[in-house]
C-alpha cells in the first residue's frame, strides 16, 4: 500500500531468481470467491503429506490474491502441490482457526517437468467453527423465565427443554423445564419457561446437556448457578414476530413459507386446532404447521393459492396458555395478498464441459435483496429456471461428490477435497416478464 492513502497493489508481484543453471517457471492460477477477496494468502505446499497441518507448518511457495480475487503461484518447480487460501491475519504464514478464514482446494496439482501453467485452482474461504458453545449468562427474568446467553448461535435441534434441567440443592429437587425456544432477535439467546415454584434464598443449578451448534461442535456437560427470582409474569401470549409482515402484497401463490414466532413458550400441541386459514370469502385452505421449537412456527399451504388474492390466517388465542397459565380471548389476523404471477422472470441456456457422472448442480443465488437461492440437479446439457423472483443473481455449478444437495467445503486437517465448482464470469439482472434464455456457461476449468 501507498504511505499517504493506503491504496493496495490491484495484484501481488513476484521476482523470480536462481542460484542454479535453469529458472522454474510452472504456474499455478486461479481465483477466490468471497466478499473482500483481495489480499488472500496462497500457501502451497510441495509433496505434502497426510500428516500436514497449515496450523503448524509454513509453507514452501506463497502469493496473495488480486483485487479481484485473481492470484498466481510463479516460480514452481515439478511436483504436486497441495494448497489452502488463509486470510491470515496474523501474517505469521500459518492458518489460525480462532481468526483465518481458510480455503481447501477441490485437488492436488500435479506438475511435470514439461508443464507449464495449470489454470483454473478456484477456491471459497470460510471461518471455520471449532469450539463448542458455553453457556455465559444464565439469568431468572421472573420466576417463570430462565434467559440464557451462549457463547454463538445454536444449532435449532438443540433448543429443547429436554437438554436442560435445574437443580434446587437447598430443597433436594431436581427441576425440568416445561418450554424451551429461541430469541429470534438475538440469536445467542434462549428461554426456558418454568412451572416451580423456588424460595428466596434456594441454591439452584442449571445442568444443560449435548448443546450443540450450526458448525456441529458440541458441549456435553455444562452447569451454571441460578439467582432465583420471585417477580410475576402477567404477560399473555402472543404473536410478535411474523415473516413475510403481515399486509405483504407479494407472496407466492406456490409454496409460499409463513413464519411466526409467539412471546413465550407454549403447548405446540394445541396451536393448530386454534388456526384457521381461508380466503376472504371463508373458503379453507390446507396447510401444515411446523414447530422449530416451543414459541417459534412454520406454516405452508399445501395446496396452490390463486394468484392475486387475499387471504387470512387466523389465530384464535383464547385457548393458548403460558407457563404462568395466563391467556387472553382474543382472535390474532394475519393478512397477506399473493402476486399476479407475471412478473416472475426467468434464466435458461447450455452447460458445456460438465461431467454428468460427478452429480453437478446447477445455483442461481442471488446477490440482492433477499438473496434467494434456486438449485437444480443437471443431468442434460440445457437448464431452465423458471418462476425466478427479479433481482441480480449469479450463476455456478459444483460437483455434489457427497450428495448432500449442498456445497461441501472440505477439511484443511484431517485433509479433505472440497468439492469442485465453477461460476458463470458474468452477473444475471433478470427483469421482471423478461426471462434470459440463451445462456452459454462454459463450466470447464
Amino acid at each position: 500500500a501507498d504511505f499517504n492513502n493506503g491504496n493496495k497493489m490491484s495484484q501481488a508481484f513476484s521476482f523470480t531468481f536462481s542460484t542454479g543453471d535453469k529458472l522454474d517457471r510452472r504456474v499455478i492460477s486461479g481465483k477466490i470467491f468471497s466478499e473482500k477477496p483481495q489480499g488472500v494468502f496462497l500457501f502451497a505446499y510441495l509433496n505434502a503429506q497426510d500428516t500436514l497441518n497449515p496450523s503448524t507448518s509454513k509453507p514452501d511457495y506463497i502469493s496473495q490474491s488480486g483485487i479481484d480475487g485473481s492470484y498466481k503461484i510463479p516460480g514452481l518447480a515439478a511436483g504436486t502441490y497441495r494448497i489452502y487460501a488463509v486470510q491470515d491475519e496474523f501474517r505469521d504464514l500459518l492458518f489460525q482457526p480462532e481468526q483465518d478464514a481458510i480455503g481447501v482446494p477441490f485437488g492436488e496439482v500435479v506438475l511435470t517437468e514439461t508443464d507449464t501453467l495449470y489454470a483454473g485452482l478456484d477456491f471459497f474461504i470460510s471461518r471455520i467453527d471449532t469450539a463448542a458453545p458455553r453457556i455465559l449468562t444464565s439469568v431468572m427474568t421472573d420466576k417463570y423465565h430462565l434467559l440464557l446467553t451462549f457463547s454463538e448461535e445454536l444449532d435449532q435441534s438443540s433448543v429443547t427443554a429436554r437438554n436442560f434441567h435445574l437443580y434446587d440443592s437447598t430443597d433436594n429437587m431436581e427441576v425440568n423445564p416445561l418450554y424451551a425456544y429461541r430469541n429470534f432477535s438475538k440469536p445467542t439467546e434462549i428461554v426456558l419457561a418454568l412451572q416451580n415454584d423456588f424460595k428466596e434464598g434456594s441454591l439452584v443449578y442449571l445442568f444443560a446437556d449435548s448443546i450443540k451448534d450450526r458448525s456441529g461442535n458440541t458441549y456435553f456437560s455444562e452447569q451454571n448457578s441460578v439467582t432465583v427470582s420471585l417477580r410475576g409474569d402477567t404477560i399473555y401470549p402472543a404473536i410478535t414476530r411474523m415473516n413475510p409482515v403481515s399486509g405483504m402484497q407479494n407472496s407466492d401463490f406456490q409454496n409460499q413459507l409463513f413464519s411466526f414466532s409467539f412471546n413465550d413458550g407454549i403447548d405446540s400441541a394445541v396451536v393448530k386446532q386454534y388456526t384457521e386459514f381461508s380466503d376472504t370469502l371463508g373458503n379453507r385452505v390446507n396447510f401444515r404447521l411446523t414447530f422449530l421449537d416451543d414459541a417459534n412456527f412454520e406454516i405452508i399451504p399445501t395446496q396452490k393459492l390463486e394468484p392475486s388474492k387475499d387471504y387470512i390466517i387466523s389465530f384464535d388465542l383464547s385457548g393458548i396458555y403460558d407457563a404462568a397459565e395466563n391467556n387472553k380471548d382474543t382472535i390474532f389476523q394475519y393478512r397477506f395478498k399473493t402476486i399476479s404471477g407475471l412478473d416472475f422472470t426467468g434464466a435458461a441456456g447450455t452447460v458445456e464441459n460438465i461431467e454428468f457422472l460427478k452429480n453437478p448442480v446447477l445455483l442461481l443465488q442471488g446477490v440482492d435483496g433477499k438473496k434467494i437461492t434456486y438449485s437444480q440437479k443437471i443431468a442434460a446439457n440445457k437448464f431452465s429456471f423458471e418462476r425466478v423472483e427479479p433481482g441480480t443473481y449469479r450463476l455456478w455449478t459444483f460437483y455434489d461428490k457427497d450428495s448432500s444437495g449442498n456445497y461441501s467445503g472440505g477439511s484443511y486437517f484431517p485433509f479433505k477435497l472440497s468439492e469442485e465448482f465453477s461460476y458463470y464470469p458474468d452477473s444475471l439482472n433478470l427483469r421482471p416478464r423478461w426471462a434470459i434464455t440463451d445462456i452459454k456457461f462454459n463450466s470447464g476449468k
